[in-house]
């Protein structure tokens, strides 16, 4: 091995050891052994047949994730994955073929290091073993010296890659051009309008009315496709009635829940620890002379005050703090006590009394616990012989009568929300089952059992106006009101009408400054606006009237301004290091060139197929 311009920098040997072992140890081996070696070229450099038959493994494996199921490979094309996996391999390929063009590459010793470091090469002792690393090669459909060029072919991509695209930076024209932008604030006066304002009420419709306004929105009062579905099921609910819970066993539960049901007095505690005695003893002292707050010696140490809260504790947890703290009032701060931490201050913030619960008092909770423990044992008793049954060609109805699940029927779709379909496994099913399939037991989250059929498929239909009609009327209401606030409001906003409305005052705004009166749609208005201008828009279900009262310049000093400034400066200069690295990509592949041989395309994609 020649050895050319090497080193590889600790983090892109990380990022090349996240590609090798992706494409090695992931998904098995995939190998073309016939007369075609390469499905394409850039410039000198070929594109493996294997690498591509690779890639494709681990994008269609990895897409299973995606999508819950294995995809065919037209499913496959239909979403461009072939197109992607080629794309990247003719991008890594270009910048192969630019490396050697400019003589860059690593050593045989940064190979060996870097091959040294993956963890599925080692022994259980931790090293290197050889014979782990050929067997896995082997199993990745590798070859040593394969897999080494890969390896060597990756890091010289990599080290190119890492050269475009660090060092760049955006000038900081950009950067306060934007950040003056952003910290703009707005002062400006809001009044809502509602239906009580209108001077002129909105008047009840005629059937006519509502007949056209439901025509006209025909969408809304349809119905979606349907699955029209019966169902088998039972559940631990179902069985609960049915079970008597042991005497025996509920007191066993109520004594393995003791801590639970048996509480002693506790504090909630805030603990502050220091280095030593003096710190400690020096920041008592501060506090007791009112020159700091417990807040303030908190803060100044770089805490919170979650940073410090203990929660709620008994006695037995606070040590040599214990007596001071039981003793001392909600807001008294004790100490210094030694803590495992070091000397620390105590702030007492609440007082919770002892509690216990008796056996009688849980008793309710305990049977119904146990019951249900119970009920879901039994059903777990059933599975073999009821999925036997179903296997056998029983149907839904059969089970009800020989196993006591109860049928039910629905008409399922997306934003189906009852007792059955408000679980996951049902609602999965459902959306799975087709008029071929026969019913198959199914779990649910709660430890029952299900199967389903699906009958018919119901097509979209409008729901008649008569069932309807209140919906029609509350929803045509809502408009007409939402149209005559928002002609009046307009009205208001150029002094066609006066009125005496209540008002809020938003000072020194910025875009992002948000809240629930100052709502995304209002700010955004108000960043609209003139000085002076005033516009009705509709937020919600209210009409606002919106006027700009001044336009501030922003504290570009400030510390948000220069937590801004950094994430800015950040962001521009990653864009401009991607679009340098995206037209240098661009250009050495118009450069070498690029061919590829659909031949060879064609006959990886029939092994998928």
């Amino acid at each position: 091995m020649s050895e050319k311009k090497t080193g590889l920098p600790k983090f892109l040997t990380w990022i090349m050891m996240g590609f090798v072992m992706v494409g090695l140890l992931g998904f098995g081996a995939v190998s073309f052994n016939g007369s075609i070696q390469s499905v394409g070229s850039v410039g000198d450099t070929e594109i493996p047949v294997d690498d591509y038959a690779r890639g494709l493994q681990n994008e269609l494996r990895a897409s299973e994730a995606q999508f819950g199921r294995v995809l065919s490979f037209s499913e496959a094309q239909a979403v461009g994955i072939p197109d992607r996996v080629l794309s990247r391999l003719v991008q890594e390929k270009a910048l192969e073929n630019e490396a050697a063009a400019i003589s860059l590459s690593v050593g045989d010793d940064a190979v060996r290091n870097q091959i040294m470091e993956i963890n599925a090469f080692r022994g259980l002792d931790g090293q290197f073993d050889r014979q782990n690393y050929q067997l896995s090669l082997e199993g990745a459909g590798y070859t040593e010296a394969e897999f080494e060029a890969a390896i060597r072919a990756e890091s010289a991509r990599t080290l190119l890659q890492g050269a475009v695209l660090a060092g760049n930076t955006m000038d900081d024209v950009a950067t306060e051009t934007v950040l003056a932008f952003l910290m703009e604030t707005r002062d400006f006066t809001i009044a809502r309008l509602s239906e009580e304002n209108l001077t002129t009420p909105v008047a009840d419709p005629t059937d006519d009315v509502l007949n056209a306004y439901y025509t006209d929105n025909i969408a809304n009062y349809t119905q979606p496709e349907r699955k029209d579905i019966t169902y088998a099921v039972l559940s631990p609910d179902m069985l609960i009635d049915q079970i008597q819970v042991d005497q025996a066993a509920l007191q066993a539960e109520y004594d393995n829940r003791i801590d639970q049901y048996q509480q002693p007095e506790r504090r909630l505690v805030e603990r502050l620890v220091f280095i030593d005695q003096a710190g400690a003893t020096d920041a008592l002292s501060q506090i007791t002379t009112g020159a700091k707050t417990f807040e303030d010696l908190v803060q100044a140490r770089g805490l919170t005050l979650d940073d410090v809260d203990l929660g709620d504790v008994a006695r037995d947890a606070l040590d040599a703090a214990a007596d001071a703290v039981f003793t001392a009032s909600v807001g008294d701060i004790v100490g210094p006590f030694d803590s495992d931490l070091g000397p620390a201050l105590f702030r007492v913030n609440g007082i919770l009394d002892a509690q216990t619960v008796t056996l009688e008092d849980a008793r309710s909770e305990l049977e119904d616990e146990l019951a249900l423990d119970l009920a879901r044992r039994q059903i777990d008793a059933m599975i073999g012989q009821v999925d036997d049954t179903l296997a056998a060609g029983a149907t839904l109805e059969e089970l009800e009568a020989d196993y006591g699940l109860r049928l039910g029927r629905v008409e399922y779709h997306a934003n189906t929300l009852d007792e059955i379909t408000a679980y996951p496994s049902f609602r999965q099913a459902a959306e799975a089952v087709t008029e071929r399939d026969f019913p198959t037991l199914k779990m649910l989250e709660d430890g029952g059992i299900f199967a389903l059929r699906l009958n018919e498929i119901v097509a979209p239909a409008p729901i008649p106006f008569d069932e309807a009609r209140e919906t029609v009327l509350s929803d045509w209401r809502a408009d007409e009101i939402a149209a005559a606030l928002t002609s009046f409001g307009n009205d208001v906003a150029t002094g066609a009408v006066q009125l005496d409305l209540a008002t809020e005052e938003f000072t020194g705004l910025r875009r992002d400054e948000f809240g629930s009166s100052a709502t995304p749609a209002i700010l955004a208005k108000a960043f609209e606006l003139e000085v002076g201008q005033a516009a009705a828009i509709t937020d919600g279900s209210e009409v606002v009237v919106v006027t700009l009262n001044a336009v501030n310049a922003g504290d570009v000093t400030s510390e948000d301004a220069a937590t801004i400034r950094n994430a800015l400066s950040s962001q521009f200069n990653a864009t401009l290091s991607n679009d340098m690295y995206a037209a240098f990509a661009r250009q050495i592949q118009a450069r070498a060139g690029i061919s590829l041989d659909q031949q060879a395309l064609n006959a990886v994609h029939a092994n998928f197929q």
